[in-house]
């Protein structure tokens, strides 16, 4: 049977240009080279590597080569030779080796007519061009008139022609003499020479075959020609030693020679040739195997007799293509009508003529495309329980046949592909995943059908599969055969792929091409324990079988083997009920109307019609075959003897493993590995179908039991023992096929930290290997061929060579199945469930996640109906080592492979496998021991014991497997079940336990499970459940350490609420709670979000402790005004205001607190010392400020409060550079404020921090500066250019923490320089800052009446000429009229209006409010002249009066000054009398 070894999807080319030296002739001399390859494997080396080179008609320039090697991953690197000129048909590639390394001689002859003798370095050390000698021979081709044979030698190019005459090119000889082309002629001389001519007779005809071989150090020349000659020639001494005519021999008399063939090792005098004849009585073409026998003598005479016809086979009609004779026998492949044949005749067996089975056969049976009834296939798909549906899909039947190795092929995917209108290119092709790449195939089948019926689908992919089968043909077209003689080994060259031949199983032997195809294997009498008699019986009970597996139709076997790998959609007996219904019924046909829209009504009655007949016509064949079959068997009971022993046929472990000798183990040569699984996967496939063709007969036996003659005890012992013993071995072959031909998974893309830590530190290997895994070309059979090889009890080996032996090809492959059911021990009795273990752990460690839960879940399904009840556990831990595997793999995939719903389902899924495993454990076994040391638990494992102790561990190592998966939900689960076994788990241990620390042990694994349960539920986000497993936590340490951590995160992921909420009482642990947040307030940065403090405020408010969180916001107050980088006064603003609100709900006599100690200057460690529950946390803090700090009450507050928010109204005033740092003090702030113009802040905080005389002092200072500050932008506003007015000074605004004003004098500097020092705020006009020295002198005059004299003083300072407002002069008077009172008032009276006008020279002001005041109060109104006549009714001052006068009188204006003295005087004279008249009035009145 043929087993694909290499396809060229997986060969990574190298591009050769061949130059060209000699120019071609004109025309052709040559024929063009169709579709040719060939092979070459040197002779005796143990360990030779096989080179195949090919060329294709479409490009007969490029000649293709790759080197098959058993030794290394060398395949994968092939060689494109492009030449300039297309290419004959005549290669010859002749290996050699050069310091250990492999290089090649290629020979080309070109269309052209010219000779290329290339050499060329092997694989290993890289393709490379190593000599290109080149030479014309265009001249003696057209004297040979064509070229119609070739050979080579390293050194010689031999062409023989239609003339018959045999040109040699020789090369490498260095003389251009010596390297001239040479005719092959016999040179004896004289007698001899004529001698030679008169035996010659005539000249020989045109050359058939030119073959070399070495002997005895020399190479020698065999050629055919037409007439039938035979020739051998010394090419050493360019001589004829033989010239025999065939016909001459009576064995060939009515055969004409066509061909030759030579083995591939000469003897020293007797060699083997091949003679491909055709019969003159017969179209059939015949093998002629003689031997030729040369005796030495003088000059090599030749004896007569020397040639002995030794086999003669009689081929089939056909054309030969290419033959190989080996020494066990001859190989033949034969082109039909139809498709390619491979042959082999075994001298052995004389007459008998094997078949050998061919790629076409199983690529077409896997694609399903055997004669069949679309109806019947359509008919299956549709029944309600063994169909298709939307667990079971067409195209997961048809994807998984044609996607499998040995039938995918890239070229005839491509192509189907196109022909659905969807082509894809070579890269997007070799990219893809798998998974992309199925889609895009069922999209393409799917979407031209033309409707949504299933019978268009299945139309849709029947014609999708049946295009694919024929460009797969195409595309696998057989070139020629490759021979290795060094083992008798054969090999195939197709087009695109090379495979192996390898020998026949005993089920094989019987059920594939030796059993009932033509020419049968001529098995002996006694074969295997059954006779001659019992073997036609067994022939006649597999044809019965196949009758039945064929009237199901081509689907159904399909869709059987998809369902077969569901067993938990599809159960095994479910399934076989309804099969052995539709065998015996029938299909229902009502339901066909609904998918078979496309056909008409007497259409579809006239298949019911047929399918009915054809149900009848085969219930009376089954019926009468099986009647038959037991007549001739002798009775049931001999045909159930019969069948019972074709069923020990049918298992595989019990196969005999052969002879592995003459191999070495090579766990890394990924060819022969990929050899080893594909011959694996042919072998279980067809116990897989001789297994499952006897079940079905079984079943329809059962079935019609009574109909063919069965008794009831029969019927029962098949079901009880027949069917379940063949379902067993049927699904041992299923699962082992399965393995085989289902690809590896690719590991999904990584990110950095993944990568990074899954390097192999220790120059260990990856889990999967490398190569092109991406593209699906690893399967899970060459995965665990390489656990087999690695394996230490193994004792086996890969085959030697490229082409391995076909036997010992099949016995490494029965001892690989061998391995796979029976383990390493190689143990019959152990059942393939406990094996299954083995190989998950070996598929787990590859990472194949997918796989390893279908093949669980197979495995699991079948062990449960075996048992026919799921709750029967087995002792060993079995059932609970499988239920866990199956979780770990649905864990692994729910991370890797899905999102949202279908994680959540695969995740919910792996708890209960694992709840289920633990549910089974008893005492430890050794499959669950390997368990715990093949997924990498960490902790001790435990001998023996109770299953509480087995619990306890096992859900920890699961609770880790989670945690390492990041999935916190089924670890919290997990953890909980572990804390329920530990009482009674430790329980137990401590009963035996002698200290008495065994309290503090328990305590110690339930705060470990605690803490897990805490970290858990804290990754969920489950605040409420971590808290509970702090609290719950009986282990002090680790309870403190958990509560640290909750604050930790819960300020990390800033969901403070829930660390503040009511819901947490803090049970005993609110001092802790408060004692952590205030060290990770004060070794926090105090810009971080959130603020520790804001959480300790709202902790301690929600608990209604108000001091506490007043005293917690006044210290995040402090830090914020101390340490932010920027300032921050809204911030402090906001604390303050947080720490009054406080307060204020605490009784007026307890408003108070004690400021929190400030930490040192230097930084918190970045790592914290761990706490114990008796340290506090001021003991760790840095030094502490020594300084006694005072209560801060609500007053203290408000001071701050106010203080902070002049300080902001500052930072957003107009006036740029004003610096009032954090430490200002509330001088400094008032006198900013006064600058900016912010007066109402001012004089709010003037009334906070300064009473009674202090007060009165600042308001002085404050109306000061208004009124300057009002007197300037009047000056400004005369004079815009200039603060100068007739050359006075004038002040500006700069007020310092040390002074209240500074007086500088401006200057207009000619050169234009810009002023030093901060100008003033366009705060507005004059008139603005009039009115608001008005508002304000108003407002406060009543506190400090002497505050307008501080205004006026302060103008008239400015500037003494100008005038005073007249609001201003009106305060003065008292805001009314002068009258009886004179000049007397409280504070800024008349007089001391009257001061100001004398102490700034203002006589002209002075003297008219003295006359104002003298004349009003001599001129009053009769009612109001008895008030002046009262006792002190009238005040004036007398004193300043007299200064007036006394001014006026040193006055310069004379004109002025008489004037003003003797308005004075006069106005003075009147006031005494009329003071003298009241006054001798009040006297008069007394």
């Amino acid at each position: 049977m043929e087993v694909p070894l290499l396809h060229s999807d997986a060969v990574q080319w190298t591009v050769v240009r061949v130059p060209a030296a000699v120019a071609p002739a004109a025309a052709p001399c040559c024929p063009r080279a169709g579709d040719v390859g060939g092979g070459t494997t040197p002779s005796g080396a143990l360990r030779a590597n096989t080179v195949v080179w090919r060329i294709h008609s479409e490009s007969s320039r490029v000649l293709e080569m790759v080197e098959v090697s058993g030794d290394q991953d060398v395949h994968r690197r092939g060689l494109h030779l492009v030449f300039e000129d297309d290419l004959s048909p005549f290669v010859s590639v002749v290996p050699f080796q050069i310091a250990g390394k492999s290089r090649y001689i290629v020979s080309v002859l070109t269309a052209g007519g010219v000779v290329y003798r290339i050499q060329v370095s092997g694989a290993a050390s890289g393709w490379m061009l190593c000599g290109n000698q080149q030479h014309d021979v265009s001249p003696d081709v057209q004297r040979m008139h064509e070229v119609t044979a070739f050979a080579a030698t390293p050194e010689i190019l031999c062409l023989g022609g239609r003339t018959g005459s045999i040109t040699c090119v020789p090369f490498g000889t260095g003389s251009p003499e010596a390297e001239a082309p040479f005719e092959l002629k016999d040179a004896d001389p004289g007698i001899r020479g004529l001698w030679g001519f008169v035996s010659r007779g005539k000249s020989a005809g045109s050359v058939r075959s030119l073959v070399t071989r070495q002997s005895n150090g020399s190479f020698v020349l065999f050629a055919l020609h037409e007439d039938g000659t035979l020739r051998l020639w010394d090419l050493l001494h360019r001589h004829r030693v033989l010239n025999h005519p065939l016909s001459s021999e009576r064995e060939l008399e009515d055969f004409e020679p066509k061909l030759m063939w030579v083995e591939e090792v000469l003897a020293d005098v007797t060699f083997q040739i091949a003679l491909l004849c055709n019969s003159s009585d017969s179209s059939r073409e015949t093998i002629v195997v003689c031997s030729v026998t040369v005796g030495p003598g003088d000059g090599m005479a030749v004896r007569q007799g020397f040639i002995t016809v030794q086999h003669m086979i009689s081929l089939p009609e056909g054309k030969v293509i290419d033959l190989k004779l080996l020494e066990t026998g001859v190989w033949t492949l034969q082109s039909t009508t139809k498709s390619y044949e491979l042959l082999f005749s075994d001298f052995d067996k004389e007459g008998s003529l094997q078949f050998c089975q061919m790629q076409e056969k199983g690529v077409a049976e896997q694609l399903m495309q055997v004669p069949g009834d679309e109806w019947d296939d359509l008919l299956y798909i549709i029944h309600p329980t063994i169909g298709v549906s939307a667990k079971l899909t067409l195209s997961d039947v048809f994807l998984r046949r044609m996607l499998q190795p040995g039938v995918r092929q890239q070229k005839a995917l491509q192509e189907a592909l196109e022909h659905h209108g969807r082509p894809i290119s070579d890269s997007d092709i070799a990219s893809v995943s798998m998974d992309a790449l199925r889609n895009y195939i069922i999209s393409a089948v799917e979407s031209e059908s033309c409707g949504d019926s299933r019978a268009q689908v299945l139309h849709g992919w029947m014609s999708f599969s049946r295009e694919y089968l024929e460009a797969w043909t195409r595309n696998s077209k057989p070139y020629s055969l490759v021979a290795n003689a060094n083992n008798n080994s054969i090999g195939l060259i197709r087009r695109s792929s090379v495979g192996i031949v390898r020998s026949l199983t005993d089920v094989e032997h019987f059920t594939s091409g030796g059993g009932r195809i033509r020419n049968r294997t001529i098995l002996p009498d006694e074969w295997k324990n059954l006779n001659k008699n019992e073997q036609n019986v067994l022939v006649e009970l597999i044809g019965c079988a196949e009758n039945v597996v064929d009237h199901l139709g081509r689907v159904a076997m399909g869709v059987l083997y998809e369902s077969l790998l569901r067993p938990v959609d599809h159960p095994v007996p479910a399934l076989l009920a309804s099969l052995a219904r539709v065998l015996d019924v029938g299909f229902n046909s009502s339901r066909v109307a609904e998918e078979t829209g496309h056909m008409g009504v007497d259409d579809i009655r006239i298949k019911e019609q047929e399918q009915h007949q054809g149900q009848r016509l085969f219930a009376l064949h089954v019926a009468q075959s099986l009647q038959a079959l037991q007549s001739k068997a002798g009775g049931w009971s001999n045909l159930f003897q019969i069948i019972s022993k074709y069923t020990g046929l049918l298992v595989l472990q019990l196969q005999p493993m052969g002879s592995t000798t003459g191999g070495t183990r090579r766990s890394d040569c990924t060819l022969l590995k990929k050899l080893l699984s594909q011959s694996t996967s042919q072998i279980s496939w067809v116990h897989f179908k001789a297994a499952r063709d006897l079940l079905l007969l079984l079943v329809y036996c059962v079935k019609v039991g009574i109909q063919v003659g069965l008794t009831s005890s029969q019927i029962s012992y098949l079901k009880s023992n027949f069917i379940p013993e063949v379902q067993e071995v049927m699904t041992a072959s299923l699962l082992v096929h399965w393995l085989t031909v289902t690809f590896a998974e690719v590991p999904p893309p990584e990110d950095f930290s993944s990568q990074l830590s899954s390097l192999r530190l220790d120059g260990t290997s990856s889990r999967v290997g490398s190569g092109r895994m991406g593209s699906g070309d690893l399967t899970l059979g060459e995965l665990l061929v390489s656990a087999f090889l690695d394996s230490n009890n193994s004792g086996s080996s890969l085959p030697d060579g490229a082409l391995p032996k076909q036997d010992n090809l099949l016995a490494h492959s029965w001892q690989f199945v061998n391995w796979l059911l029976l383990g390493e021990t190689g143990n019959s009795s152990q059942q393939f469930s406990k094996r299954a273990i083995s190989l998950s752990n070996i598929l787990l460690q590859y990472g194949q996640y997918s796989s390893l839960e279908r093949f669980l879940t197979t495995v699991e399904q079948f062990s449960s109906q075996q048992k026919l009840v799921e709750g029967i556990r087995s002792a060993d831990g079995l059932w609970s080592a499988r239920l866990h595997l199956l979780g770990f793999c649905l864990l692994a995939r729910a991370r890797t492979g899905l999102k949202n719903t279908g994680k959540e389902n695969r995740v919910g899924e792996a708890i209960r496998c694992f709840f289920r495993a633990a549910s089974g454990l008893g005492e430890a076994s050794e499959d669950l021991r390997s368990l715990f040391v093949g997924t990498g638990y960490q902790q001790s494992i435990p001998g023996r014991g109770a299953a509480a102790a087995w619990r306890l561990y096992y859900y920890e190592w699961v609770m880790q497997i989670f945690e390492q998966y990041n999935l916190s939900e089924g670890a919290c689960q997990f953890a909980h079940a572990a804390l329920e076994q530990v009482d009674e788990a430790m329980g137990q241990a401590l009963d035996s336990a002698e200290n008495s620390s065994s309290t503090t042990l328990v305590a110690a694994v339930k705060g470990r499970l605690w803490a897990n349960v805490f970290k858990f539920s804290l990754d969920l986000d489950l605040y409420s459940d971590a808290y509970c497993a702090i609290i719950s936590n009986p282990d002090e340490e680790s309870k403190f350490i958990c509560l640290r951590r909750f604050i930790v995160v819960l300020c990390e992921r800033k969901v403070t609420q829930v660390l503040c909420a009511q819901e947490f009482p803090y049970a005993g642990l609110l001092e802790k709670v408060d004692q952590e947040l205030l060290w990770k307030a004060e070794n926090s940065d105090i810009s971080a979000k959130p603020s520790p403090y804001k959480l300790l405020y709202g902790l301690h408010m929600q608990r209604h402790n108000w001091r506490r969180a007043a005293a917690c916001m006044y210290r995040y107050t402090v830090r914020v005004k101390e340490e932010s980088r920027t300032p921050n006064i809204q911030e402090e603003l906001h604390g303050i205001l947080a720490a009054i609100n406080a307060l204020q709900l605490v009784d007026p006599t307890y408003a108070w607190f004690e400021p929190p100690s400030r930490a040192g200057e230097n930084p918190a460690p970045s790592k914290r010392q761990r706490l114990t529950a008796g340290q506090s946390v001021q003991s760790l803090s840095e030094k502490r400020d020594k300084k006694v700090s005072r209560a801060v009450d609500l007053e203290d507050l408000e001071k701050d409060y106010a203080l902070t928010k002049a300080r902001m109204q500052l930072a957003h005033s107009e006036v740029k550079h004003l610096n009032i740092g954090v430490n200002a003090t509330p001088e400094e702030v008032v006198w900013s404020l006064i600058q900016c113009r912010l007066y109402e802040t001012a004089f709010s905080l003037l009334f906070l921090f300064w009473k009674d005389s202090l007060l009165k002092r600042e308001l002085e200072k404050i109306m000061d500066v208004m009124a300057r500050n009002c007197c300037l932008l009047q000056i400004q506003e005369a004079t815009p250019s200039s603060l100068l007015t007739r050359g006075e000074p004038t002040s500006r605004l700069l007020l310092t923490s040390g002074s209240l004003l500074e007086d500088t004098e401006e200057t207009n500097d000619k050169s234009g320089e810009d002023e030093t020092g901060p100008k003033l705020p366009p705060a507005g006009t004059a008139r603005s800052a009039w009115l608001a020295l008005q508002q304000y002198l108003e407002k406060y005059r009543s506190l400090h009446p002497r505050l307008p004299v501080i205004v006026a003083e302060s103008i008239l300072n400015v500037d003494r000429h100008m005038e005073l407002p007249l609001w201003l002069v009106n305060i003065f008077k008292g805001g009314k009229d002068a009258g009886a009172a004179g000049m007397a008032g409280l504070g800024a009276d008349p007089a001391a209006l009257l001061r100001i006008y004398l102490d700034f020279d203002r006589l002209a002001e002075a003297t008219a409010l003295v006359l104002e005041y003298i004349r009003a109060w001599s001129t009053l109104k009769p009612a109001d002249v008895i008030k002046r006549k009262h006792m002190c009714a009238v005040w004036f001052p007398y004193t300043l009066l007299d200064r007036l006068q006394s001014c006026l009188s040193k006055s310069s204006d004379m004109a002025l000054r008489d004037k003003l003295q003797d308005s004075l005087k006069c106005a003075l004279q009147n006031h005494f009398k009329q003071v003298k008249v009241d006054s001798d009035d009040v006297k008069t009145s007394i």
